[in-house]
């Protein structure tokens, strides 16, 4: 996957190290945003049919909320999340239907925002664009110094 212009110009915008560490990412996540990110281990139950991760944006806060899996796979839900943050997206009628409706209501007065779509809905869109800047950002955080590659590396082209 081929990073987009939005891409290039998220990842520029937080003036990262070359091979920054997730903890880096967030706190320069946090300061463009200006708000703390906290990030919550979740289940199915709470997130939802088909949702793997999800993202609720409030005054001064904004909570991340990921199933537990593989570690390279939860953080990809992570970094697609801290991606909609970064693009500056925000959550549509149509995606905040997945509340029930008193959650919905109660939401709305707490100034709750939920980003997030089933895995079975097609990617397109801001869902893309957050793909996109979410691999971005994983090759960002496993880069290492160049050196020589190792056998295996040159084998498997890695």
């Amino acid at each position: 996957m081929e990073p987009t212009n939005a891409t290039l110009r998220a990842i520029a915008s937080l003036r990262l190290p070359a091979a920054p560490t997730f903890s880096e990412l967030v706190a320069a996540v946090e300061e463009q945003c200006g708000k703390r990110i906290r990030f919550h281990e979740s289940t199915k139950a709470f997130l939802g049919k088909g949702i793997t991760g999800c993202w609720y944006a409030r005054p001064g806060v904004n909570d991340i909320y990921y199933l537990p899996g593989d570690r390279i796979w939860s953080l990809h839900v992570v970094l697609h999340e801290l991606s909609h943050i970064l693009l500056g997206h925000k959550a549509e009628k149509h995606e905040s239907l997945v509340f029930g409706g008193a959650v919905q209501l109660v939401g709305r007065r707490l100034g709750l925002q939920r980003l997030c779509r089933p895995a079975k809905v097609p990617l397109t869109g801001r869902e893309a664009e957050a793909e996109n800047l979410a691999y971005a950002l994983a090759r960002l955080i496993y880069a290492r110094p160049q050196g020589n590659p190792t056998t295996a590396e040159r084998v498997f082209g890695l």
